[in-house]
């Protein structure tokens, strides 16, 4: 089974998390709430993209700085 149908599975009325019956109160990025063992990305098959994220942010704070030419003597 995998985490994506357990969420779908998840108890709404006890406020559990299906795999281990922990209280949920975790949101992940991927739009899943998680208990605070499966809350990381590696423990919930989490279809998130970080690396494509991180670079977009890399790309937007630090714009491309080109010097002007120097002519020469």
């Amino acid at each position: 089974m995998t985490y994506c149908v357990m969420i779908e599975t998840f108890i709404s009325v006890s406020n559990r998390f299906v795999l281990c019956l922990m209280i949920v109160g975790i949101d992940c990025r991927c739009g899943g709430h998680f208990c605070s063992v499966h809350r990381y990305s590696d423990m919930h098959e989490c279809t998130f993209d970080y690396r494509q994220m991180a670079q977009s942010e890399i790309r937007k704070h630090n714009p491309v700085v080109a010097a002007e030419k120097v002519a020469k003597i």
